[in-house]
């Protein structure tokens, strides 16, 4: 009786007779649930039929052998509609910093599969970091972390090549690492902390000619104030794509500065138009783990987009997470501002 009735209020709706609002609530809840349940199946049936769209008939970016000896591709679930895959594979980044917030973001553009990646960082593990830091153990304090990082990225991803570097300390190691310099790799001397240099690099740090660097994209995310500062004048000079994170307590922010394109400097701007100010004298401030690893996993999801030719809401705007809720802030120029005006 239930269901006839239903159905003549379905035939009564579809004739016009009779408006939604005035049936009873019973009636309401079933015609909602069988909407749903409709809608369901249709947009399952339509994501099964995307999927075969998205399956690729005869390209793999990167086969493996499984034990049957069939080809797998391995970023077959990553093809998602618009994202390029194959240029995503053959790109090179430069990551300062493989902390709390570097630790994710490298583990993620790893797996993603990310061609060539240059990690930086001067520091150990030590045991009060290692609530944010995840790519460490308890066991592996004292040693430089950047050599962690690298066997714990190739352990996820073998087909992905890490270089790493020590600490950045002058304008010279960072155009280096780069691709602007010579071709040393630095590596950080765990007992004194300092990166030795082998090789005298042949750069003028303030009067180089902008030139065109080797990574598609330099992320900054040692949260250090002065070593930001440096990164973002040398990649704006040299017109390098840069992404600065920086996390604290529970809240995390992200930018990206498109300096490859002039015209994205004239309309958003560069860090000094925001304002930014390094606080070199501060102590370093609290932070949760959590918030370190959201800005991280974050700023790889808008990374893989940027690299794999997906629009991301980074572009002319900077991401700011705090008291739990993510806001975007569109970033303009300031002719006034001394850094890119320079």
């Amino acid at each position: 009786m239930a269901a006839l009735s239903l159905i003549l209020w379905k035939l009564s709706l579809k004739l016009g007779l009779v408006q939604l609002p005035s049936l009873p609530p019973s009636l309401k809840r079933q015609i909602l649930k069988l909407r749903l349940k409709r809608g369901r199946r249709l947009y399952m049936n339509k994501n099964a039929n995307d999927e075969q769209e998205l399956e690729p008939k005869s390209l793999n970016d990167n086969p493996k052998e499984t034990a049957e000896g069939a080809k797998v591709d391995r970023y077959a679930r990553m093809r998602i509609p618009g994202l390029d895959v194959a240029k995503l594979t053959q790109s090179r980044i430069l990551v300062i910093g493989a902390g709390g917030v570097g630790a994710p973001l490298l583990m993620y553009l790893a797996g993603a599969g990310v061609k060539h990646i240059t990690v930086c960082d001067g520091d150990t593990v030590s045991l009060s970091n290692l609530h944010r830091q995840i790519i460490y153990q308890e066991a592996q304090i004292g040693q430089a972390k950047v050599t962690l990082a690298a066997q714990a990225l190739t352990k996820l991803n073998s087909e992905v090549e890490v270089k790493t570097r020590g600490l950045l300390e002058t304008n010279e190691q960072v155009l280096e690492a780069m691709g602007l310099g010579g071709t040393v790799a630095l590596e950080p001397n765990v007992a004194s902390k300092q990166v030795p240099s082998t090789q005298k690099v042949d750069l003028a740090s303030t009067e180089l000619k902008p030139q065109t660097a080797v990574v598609d994209l330099v992320i900054e995310c040692t949260d250090n104030a002065k070593s930001m500062r440096r990164t973002h004048d040398l990649c704006l000079k040299h017109h390098e794509p840069l992404m600065l994170l920086s996390a604290e307590g529970t809240d995390f922010a992200v930018m990206y500065y498109d300096f490859k394109n002039l015209d994205y400097v004239k309309k958003y701007g560069c860090l000094g138009c925001v304002g930014y100010t390094p606080l070199l004298g501060r102590a370093f401030p609290g932070i949760l783990g959590p918030a370190a690893g959201m800005a991280g996993v974050f700023a790889a999801g808008e990374v893989i987009k940027l690299l794999g030719g997906l629009k991301s809401k980074l572009y002319g705007s900077m991401a700011y997470f705090r008291n739990g809720e993510l806001a975007y802030f569109e970033l303009a120029s300031d002719d006034k501002c001394l850094v890119h005006n320079a």
